[in-house]
């Protein structure tokens, strides 16, 4: 009955033995790992939820990031294009920029003839600076 249980400890450490050279072989056959480096200044991101569009006109760049139009460099005509605003009011907040600056919150709106609070909150959603 000894001989029996040395007999299946040494089957034991042999699998043991077995084992941990088979792990130590695939770990050191295996490629060293090298660090990956991204440049994302040159990265696009593109997908179907995320809508980036640039369009160049002949005064400025108009950047539409994520559906949203930026007020400080759209053309009246792109600000057309957000509800309740119309080509007299675009007209007035191209001019209001060019004289005041770029805007730096929603509520800088309200300084322009034509937007109110409600037609401020229409559209908060759908702008950016």
């Amino acid at each position: 009955m000894k001989n029996q249980v040395k007999y299946e400890l040494y089957l034991i450490a042999a699998a043991l033995v077995i084992t941990a050279a088979v792990v130590l072989f695939i770990v050191l056959s295996a490629p060293p790992l090298t660090p990956v480096s991204v440049d994302y200044s040159t990265t696009k991101l593109t997908a179907d939820i995320w809508e980036t569009s640039t369009t160049v006109s002949s005064t400025a760049a108009t950047t539409k990031v994520y559906g949203k139009i930026n007020v400080n460099t759209a053309s009246a005509t792109d600000l057309c294009e957000l509800k309740g605003i119309g080509e007299v009011t675009a007209n007035r907040i191209v001019e209001y920029r060019q004289q005041h600056g770029n805007f730096t919150k929603p509520e800088d709106l309200l300084n322009v003839k034509g937007i109110g609070e409600k037609k401020l909150e229409a559209i908060r959603d759908f702008i950016c600076f």
